[in-house]
């Protein structure tokens, strides 16, 4: 009786061992194909056949938890990517469903085929309905940027060879040396992932009736520019703009970060400004502000105020992360609160210059 009641105990374990690994590979099948890479690795020591299908995995494990972690934060789409190896003269992609699957030759070095891999997806599937939109040397800008985190992240053993190969010749551009500098100052912030690349996806999805190439081109200069002059301002400084407002991704930014203004617990200015921003036809409100000194408790008020008066506002994300400040010209890392306020009611995929005008007009009585 003994020996049967241990039995079904063990089998009930094993059970539910396998119940949980089936659920988790469901929901993390990347994280699954990079285990299932670690043991095709060890397999490779004693079969060669067994080498570049290691490889594959690998490489799509890893590149599939970079894209679904920057989903979670961005707003980017979440694109399965599976890699096939083919004896190829130019490396092709195709587009199947919600999947990629990238067409490559085998470079014969691990962290090459990562690299060339890596890059070969950001560049021509991450953000690419935005780039519609960019200028091409702000599209190389952050191809070749957000690569340098994919690989910095995922598999740092190689990026030698990405600065090498991709990194260090497109520095030699002085229009996307600029890009990249702004965007070290911008993801030190925390601002990176969590407005840029956000907005820029947004972005990709609308359809302006009137061409407006040059117009929206010089808005991401300048969503730019904001995000690394406000990056690097010196605590306290109250003469760098802290809002911003972008009529073609349709988005406003309020940085709440003097602290006077917390203290005193002056909430009408911020909550008034976020609600004109919606009426005037904003989608996306980004409120910001350091999680200490009553930060979090001000913003949640502020944003608390502006639901109660606008009924169809969503507070889609609420988060905490790092970020940097600086403090008597030396930077200093801390803790960065952000509300992102939505109005689904607004959200337009085809941009008529009438919501155009009615933002300018925003931006215009905030001037006067």
């Amino acid at each position: 009786m003994n020996e049967i009641i241990t039995a079904a105990i063990t089998s009930s374990v094993w059970l539910g061992v396998i119940i949980y690994l089936g659920i988790y590979a469901f929901k993390n099948p990347e994280k699954m194909q990079k285990w299932a890479a670690n043991i095709m690795s060890l397999a490779a020591f004693f079969s060669k056949k067994y080498s570049d299908h290691a490889t594959k995995l690998e490489v799509q494990g890893k590149i599939n938890d970079f894209v679904r972690s920057l989903s979670d934060i961005s707003d980017v789409n979440d694109t399965r990517v599976t890699l096939r190896w083919a004896d190829v003269e130019n490396d092709d992609i195709q587009f199947e469903d919600d999947e990629v699957i990238l067409v490559m030759r085998d470079r014969g070095y691990k962290n090459k085929n990562f690299v060339h891999a890596a890059y070969f997806f950001t560049s021509s599937t991450l953000l690419r309905h935005t780039k519609q939109h960019l200028s091409p040397k702000q599209a190389k800008a952050l191809d070749v940027y957000t690569t340098k985190k994919l690989v910095e992240q995922q598999n740092k053993s190689a990026l030698e060879v990405f600065i090498r190969d991709f990194f260090q010749p497109l520095m030699t551009d002085d229009k996307v040396n600029k890009l990249i500098a702004s965007f070290i100052d911008i993801d030190d912030s925390g601002f990176y992932e969590h407005i840029l690349l956000t907005e820029l996806s947004h972005l990709g999805s609308k359809t302006f009736l009137t061409k407006k190439d040059e117009a929206i081109v010089k808005e991401v200069w300048d969503l730019v520019e904001f995000l690394k002059n406000f990056s690097n301002r010196e605590v306290g400084d109250d003469t760098v703009t802290d809002a911003f407002t972008a009529k073609y991704t349709r988005c406003s930014i309020k940085i709440v970060s003097t602290s006077i203004v917390r203290h005193l617990n002056k909430t009408n200015g911020p909550t008034n400004r976020v609600l004109k921003a919606f009426q005037s036809g904003i989608e996306n409100v980004y409120v910001i502000g350091p999680r200490k000194d009553g930060g979090k408790e001000f913003i949640d008020k502020v944003c608390e105020g502006v639901i109660e008066q606008n009924h169809n506002l969503n507070a889609v994300h609420t988060k905490t992360f790092e970020g940097e400040i600086k403090l008597e010209g030396k930077k200093k890392k801390t803790k960065t609160y952000l509300v992102h306020l939505q109005d689904p009611t607004q959200v337009n995929y085809v941009i008529k210059d009438s919501m155009i005008k009615s933002v300018e007009d925003f931006e215009v009585s905030l001037e006067n």
